[in-house]
């Protein structure tokens, strides 16, 4: 586990880990496989202590943590009779009691938490937002393709791409209740996205990134140097972009 400038906590697991989670105040949880079910989400405190486990039987496609550690939301899918059927669940952590939700028809390709609390869970159709286990939007994407998404904040981006090319794309910022915030199309293929939870939005294109203020409506452009593992906005508009060996900032850092 990291903080923003050092590592502060590190352990190893018996088994493969297939995803993770971390809350605000240190609570974690980790996803494995489990030779008794076919996963099991184990939850920690800060320290490392074991606090519950849960065994899932259902193919987990995501996990997380609300913000304040209190709740452990699971994404799941199953197929039978060439038909998927996909689920969310909420469990109080520590509770072995959970509120199931059906997402017919779709298939969960991911789950997180914004910082007001409201759960974004994307799925290859539709995206579907939750506040206190309760719905409060869904937005169809009528035969557009979700590739790359980010939450940030309160602020949700997603890539669709148009073609099977993937070479026409939409961006899209969404908030919380679901309206739509900025959209632009890019004719070029777009391989990572990132957002940094106010009104940049930054896409990286081959060998460089672009930065769209959707505010001002406005966009400039970097080189990236190596292969970009991943994008980190700072805030304010500067962007850290790691890759295997190195970090270095886009836009304007030092």
């Amino acid at each position: 586990l990291y903080t923003s400038v050092a590592r502060i906590k590190s352990g190893e697991s018996d088994e493969i880990i297939e995803d993770g989670a971390v809350a605000d105040d240190g609570t974690f949880a980790l996803l494995t496989r489990s030779d008794s079910s076919k996963y099991l989400v184990t939850v920690y405190d800060s320290d490392f202590r074991t606090i519950v486990r849960y065994y899932k039987d259902k193919y987990v496609t995501d996990i997380a943590l609300s913000p304040d550690g209190g709740t452990l939301a699971v994404a799941s899918a199953q197929v039978a009779a060439s038909e998927v059927s996909g689920e969310l669940s909420f469990t109080k952590v520590g509770s072995e009691e959970a509120q199931s939700i059906s997402v017919s028809g779709s298939m969960p390709i991911g789950v997180r938490y914004t910082d007001d609390g409201t759960l974004v869970l994307m799925c290859d159709n539709a995206l579907i937002l939750y506040r206190g286990g309760e719905q409060i939007a869904r937005i169809d994407f009528d035969g557009k393709i979700p590739g790359y998404y980010d939450v940030s904040t309160n602020r949700i981006a997603v890539c669709f791409s148009l073609n099977a090319l993937g070479s026409e794309n939409d961006l899209t910022l969404f908030d919380t209740e679901g309206n739509i915030l900025y959209n632009i199309g890019i004719s070029e293929k777009v391989d990572m996205i990132a957002g940094d939870g106010a009104y940049y939005l930054y896409a990286l294109c081959e060998d460089r990134v672009i930065r769209y203020d959707t505010a001002a409506d406005e966009s400039v452009e970097e080189q990236v140097r190596g292969t970009v593992l991943d994008m980190l906005p700072t805030g304010g508009g500067p962007l850290l972009v790691c890759t295997g060996d190195s970090a270095y900032s886009l836009f304007g850092a030092g």
